[in-house]
This record gives structure tokens, C-alpha cells and sequence, in this order.
């Protein structure tokens, strides 16, 4: 991916934070920003910069006096919106902000620039700040004003680590950055119909269609209630919009909910191998009285499927909510840390299977 196109995937993640509804404005009044200096390395920003703009003209009565600069060119004025409405934005040269008037520099872009500022903001921390707000913080605290008595938790997720000592295939996995290793063995797979699986697929009893079958994501559907759910799918055993569990009891006291994207979904795998079906397993060897439900999908949704979904469980008093925050942990919720769970030496677990993203 060209550095262009990361720029500008930083900024759609950004802008879809803004369309969630939690703004700039907002985002200063929460960390006592009052007269913060908006920072765009050149005019190829400036749509960025007047969104921005455009946020803080609607809440003028706010004590907070943004200015708008660019490293690379020169002074303007910019007025995109009706001129009626929206004043104009002045955008100056960063040489000619006076920082005594400014007690923080928002730069909307990554952290290569030197500022000799004492509090300095970039792109890669603003967009942190602004999806743990909008995919943990706002959901979770609108579910407890309607549910106060139910426990949410999250989880760390395990980590892979080099020990020195690795495997062939966890060294590929430590040295793949990006796109999970299943999706490079699905594209060699689909373009040459004659090559077998690889050896650390085929441990896992995996078949070459079926393999095929488990890495194809099921179609999603936004639902009237605002709600996202699965189109159903025999194979991957998905019904009524949701993947089932395994070992599921028919008398129970109350439920454990997994709600969350592709790993608590279970992606890759078959549904009675999820985290929630080796959960509900666990509990019936146990006789703790808990039905497991699956109630996750296997894609990263946005704040508006994240609350509608969570809202829409019939949970009662003494039920349990495990949340996937896709690594935007609050501190508002208890966390149960299991990165470390495959450290070695781990024999009585077994080989540990891993890829990239998914377990």
C-alpha cells in the first residue's frame, strides 16, 4: 500500500469516527484542549481541515479557538459551504502561528514532523483516541445506562512472540505484517485448482474445500432495526442471522454473549471449534448453568452496528456480555489478558495454531 493511499485510509477512518457522531469539538472539550493549532502538510488536506473547520462553526458558543495551518504553502482563505452560514477558514503558513497563543498542535498526519511544542497530537494517536471512543467507550456506556447490572468484559487477545527458538511456520507468521497467511494459501489454492493444502492446515483435519468454504465470509445485511446480522449458511452453520454454538444445554440459568467481529465469530474455523463453543464445553464438564451465544460477525463494524447490536440482546440480570473491541480497550470495563496464554514453554496446551489476525 503506497504511502498516499495509508494517508488517506488514516483519514477515512477518521471521518467515519465524525460521521458516528463524536466530533473535534468534542474531542477538546474531553481532554481540556482550548485553543488548539490544526496542522496539514499541504493543500492536498485542506478537505480534511475544513470538515474540521466546519465542526467547530456549529458549536461557536464552545471556548475554544482553533486556527488551521499548512506546513507546505501559503496563506488562504477557504469557504466550501454557504458563505452565510460556514465563516471562512484562514488558513496560514505554520511559520507565522504564534504557539504562545496555543496549548496543543493537532498534526493530520503521521509523527515525522519535529515541533518543539510540549503538547503535540498526530494523526496515528488522534485516530486511537477517536475509535476507542466511538467503538468501545460511547457503546459500552450507552448499554450500562440501560443494563447497570449485567458484567461486561474484554479480552486481550494472545500474542505471538520470537523465542529464538520458532517454528518454520510462526517465523512466516512473525515476519507477515500485514494480510493473514490463510489468505495468501486461499489465493494460491483458487488460482491453481491442483495444489494441496499446506502441511500446518492440514493438522486441523481441514480439507482443500472445505478449507475454502470456512475463509469465505458470509454475506452481512443491515437490518431496518439498525441491526447487522448474517445471511443464514448451512455450511458454516449460520442461522437466524448469527453463527450457532456447539454442546449448547436446553436448561441453563443464565447466558454468556459474545458479541464482536471476526475472531469471536470464528473465522477460519468450523462453528463447533470457536472460542465459544470450547467455552461451552468447559462450563457442561463444569455444570456451571451458562448457555454460550455466538453473537458476533466476521468483519470490523462501525459504531452504529456495535450499539444496535449489543442493545438488541435480551439480556437479563446475571448474564454476562464478552465484548470484542478490536484492540480498543477502555478502562471503563474489566479485562481479561490472555496475550501472554501461549508464551512457551505451553506443552500441556499442545501446538499452538496462529495466524496473522485470526486464532
Amino acid at each position: 500500500m503506497s504511502d498516499y493511499v495509508n494517508f488517506f485510509r488514516k483519514i477515512i477512518q477518521l471521518t467515519d469516527c465524525f460521521s458516528a457522531g463524536y466530533t473535534m469539538p468534542q474531542y477538546c472539550v474531553d481532554r481540556k484542549i482550548n485553543s488548539p493549532v490544526f496542522v496539514i502538510k499541504s493543500l492536498e488536506q485542506i478537505q480534511t481541515a475544513w470538515e474540521i473547520h466546519q465542526q467547530f462553526s456549529r458549536y461557536r458558543d464552545l471556548n475554544i479557538q482553533p486556527k488551521f495551518s499548512v506546513l507546505n504553502g501559503e496563506e488562504q482563505n477557504f469557504n466550501f459551504g454557504v458563505v452565510a452560514i460556514f465563516p471562512t477558514m484562514n488558513l496560514k503558513k505554520f511559520d507565522n502561528i504564534n504557539l504562545e497563543e496555543h496549548d496543543c498542535i493537532i498534526a493530520l498526519f503521521d509523527g515525522e514532523q519535529e515541533f518543539n511544542f510540549d503538547r503535540v497530537i498526530f494523526l496515528n494517536k488522534l485516530i486511537e483516541d477517536f475509535q476507542i471512543k466511538v467503538f468501545a467507550e460511547i457503546p459500552i456506556e450507552n448499554f450500562w445506562q440501560n443494563h447497570p447490572d449485567i458484567k461486561i468484559i474484554a479480552a486481550n487477545f494472545p500474542l505471538l512472540k520470537d523465542y529464538g527458538e520458532n517454528t518454520e511456520y510462526e517465523k512466516k507468521i512473525l515476519s507477515h505484517e500485514n494480510e493473514d497467511l490463510i489468505f495468501d494459501v486461499r489465493d494460491e489454492l483458487l488460482q491453481n485448482p491442483e495444489k494441496e493444502l499446506p502441511d500446518e492446515y492440514k493438522f486441523l483435519n481441514y480439507s482443500r474445500e472445505n478449507f475454502l468454504k470456512l475463509i469465505s465470509a458470509p454475506q452481512a445485511k443491515k437490518n431496518f432495526d439498525g441491526t447487522t446480522s448474517m445471511y443464514d449458511d448451512e455450511f458454516l452453520n449460520i442461522h437466524n442471522g448469527k453463527r450457532m454454538t456447539a454442546y449448547q444445554p436446553t436448561e441453563y440459568k443464565n447466558k454468556i454473549y459474545f458479541i464482536g467481529n471476526c475472531i469471536y465469530y470464528g473465522f477460519g474455523t468450523p462453528y463447533d471449534k470457536t472460542v465459544e463453543s470450547y467455552l461451552q464445553k468447559i462450563l457442561n464438564e463444569n455444570n456451571l448453568p451458562y448457555r454460550v451465544e455466538n453473537e458476533s460477525q466476521p468483519f470490523s463494524g462501525r459504531y452504529e452496528d456495535i450499539f444496535f447490536n449489543l442493545n438488541k440482546l435480551p439480556v437479563k440480570p446475571g448474564d454476562i456480555v464478552f465484548v470484542g473491541l478490536q484492540g480498543f480497550i477502555t478502562n471503563d470495563i474489566s479485562i481479561i489478558d490472555v496475550s501472554n496464554v501461549f508464551n512457551r514453554p505451553h506443552t500441556e496446551l499442545g501446538e499452538v495454531f496462529f495466524d496473522v489476525g485470526h486464532i
